[in-house]
């Protein structure tokens, strides 16, 4: 089960569950087929979608109730300092908020990035139109000289996650330019190649992952 950037919900709970179950549509409702390695007979077994979603509210509270209520123990604190590096990120996120320090990294492509939230305030202005007669009120954002610490904490790890993402996609692309006859198109974090091509630059996004250890 992953909590993307930090953040959880039933919905992405019970999204994440579907993509490792099957089901079928019977009597006008979804029935869920579990496989056989969560059974004690080791056969597989159907759930109503009832069961579905308790199943789903059931992983939500263990992971949003019971997992977290563990911190006190000395085992889960150490799975944390080795592990949890969103309980790590979020701890030196307070710190530099407290201190009004911005968040520095750099990335494995070289890139030196300054993160920092500030807050804005609003102001009404007119503005007055000299080809036709009359105004219209409209209302800016002004950046202040205050730091917006509950952005910081919350905008951070989707930041830094797409930073690495765009770095592998940088340093695939440098290398994929120096090979002959390959065509390919990038969005955010996804390639389109043709076909011939797509197990090869899987295998190289794979090498690059594994060689940055993320």
């Amino acid at each position: 089960m992953t909590i993307p950037y930090n953040n959880i919900s039933l919905t992405g709970i019970g999204e994440q569950l579907e993509e490792h179950i099957k089901k079928i549509w019977k009597l006008n409702n979804y029935d869920f087929i579990l496989p056989g390695e969560l059974s004690l007979n080791g056969k597989y077994f159907y759930i109503t979608s009832k069961e579905f979603g308790k199943l789903t509210k059931l992983t939500y509270e263990v992971l949003t109730k019971d997992i977290p209520s563990l911190k006190k123990t000395e085992l889960f604190i150490l799975f944390l300092k080795k592990q949890n590096w969103t309980f790590y990120f979020k701890n030196i996120i307070n710190i530099l908020n407290t201190i009004n320090f911005p968040i520095i990294w750099e990335t494995h492509a070289g890139l030196n990035i300054k993160y920092q939230q500030i807050k804005f305030s609003s102001k009404a202005i007119t503005i007055k139109y000299n080809w036709i007669q009359g105004s219209q009120a409209i209302t800016i954002s002004i950046p202040t000289d205050k730091i917006d610490k509950v952005k910081m904490s919350r905008y951070f790890m989707p930041n830094f996650i797409h930073s690495l993402d765009a770095s592998n996609v940088h340093l695939l692309i440098n290398y994929l330019s120096k090979q002959d006859n390959i065509y390919f198109y990038t969005i955010h974090d996804c390639l389109l190649v043709e076909k011939e091509y797509g197990i090869y630059i899987y295998n190289c996004g794979n090498c690059l992952y594994k060689a940055n250890k993320y």
